[in-house]
């Protein structure tokens, strides 16, 4: 279910909808009421947020599932040497690849700014899926877009995916991109062309606390 900007809720097409038939006329999607970033035409990362808070709070009343993702390519040789034109044309075609790939009722947006990141880094809030259904739709978008920079059999470019879904304790688009990111970048330091989740994260500290020899 989604939320036509009154407050009313009506239903989402499941997940073989996901595709528009190329002979159809697409619907607009809901990111196109939002204020694009100048670079790639997906939502502006302040739009982003706003609408992201929005539905939090929209999904915390009704008791529905919000997912996260975080998308980037990997930091490699190949970015560094195709310099900046290079990477923002990776990155249009990061986007258009989005775009075809998600519903028009999912909300694609740039990332906040990042010294830490040379590539551009996108947002998608998925509505009413679960981190469960979201990481399987997480890693087919990951193998599209890596298939997509194929040279033959091996890819010059690779791609990960940072996870994060609503919970309890979300009560903040701040803290729900937070961990999207800090996902995202667990996925490139644990070698990239990976998805990632919070989850992942929080299963692998108390895996370490379990293993420390100084709690035995």
């Amino acid at each position: 279910m989604a939320t036509d900007g009154a407050g009313n809720w009506f239903p989402l097409p499941d997940e073989s909808d996901a595709r528009i038939a190329a002979s159809a006329d697409p619907p607009a999607r809901i990111d196109s009421l939002l204020p694009a970033d100048a670079r790639y035409g997906v939502a502006a990362y302040e739009a982003f947020r706003a609408y992201l808070g929005g539905f939090i709070d929209m999904a915390a009343r009704h008791g529905q599932p919000l997912s996260l993702l975080a998308i980037a390519p990997d930091p490699s040789e190949t970015l560094r040497l195709l310099g900046e034109t290079g990477t923002r044309l990776i990155g249009s075609a990061i986007a258009r690849c989005l775009r075809q790939e998600t519903r028009v009722y999912d909300v694609i947006g740039h990332g906040p700014d990042s010294e830490t990141l040379a590539s551009p880094a996108f947002l998608v809030a998925l509505p009413m899926i679960t981190e469960q259904k979201a990481r399987p739709f997480a890693e087919r978008l990951r193998q599209a877009m890596t298939i997509s920079a194929a040279d033959g059999d091996r890819s010059w470019l690779t791609l990960s995916v940072g996870l994060a879904a609503v919970s309890l304790e979300t009560d903040s688009p701040d803290l729900l991109i937070f961990r999207a990111q800090e996902a995202l970048a667990s996925a490139h330091r644990f070698g990239g062309d990976r998805v990632w989740s919070h989850s992942d994260t929080r299963r692998r500290i108390v895996e370490r606390d379990r293993s420390d020899p100084a709690e035995e």
